[in-house]
């Protein structure tokens, strides 16, 4: 299976906007969201050959402590939870 992640907009602020953060909360959100789609069931909706055009996700809560690498971490787990609705 195939999975390809297409995100039209993360909207991040100030404090992660050096380049090397941003780098970092991206490479840590694909890592996680690979991790958590290849270790775990396969949803029914993504057996089929429709692709999903959009998930819903809960907000996350960023702590004034939370790293870019955590954030990436809980941006993944929040769309992961988005795919099993």
């Amino acid at each position: 299976m195939n999975i390809n992640l297409h995100i039209t907009e993360l909207i991040v602020e100030d404090e992660f906007s050096k380049h090397h953060q941003i780098y970092i909360l991206k490479n840590s959100l694909e890592a996680s969201l690979k991790q958590l789609l290849s270790q775990n069931e396969i949803f029914p909706n993504l057996q089929s050959d429709d692709s999903i055009r959009k998930i819903h996700t809960k907000p996350i809560t960023i702590e004034k402590t939370s790293t870019p690498s955590e954030i990436g971490q809980n941006i993944a787990h929040s769309v992961y939870q988005g795919i099993r609705q």
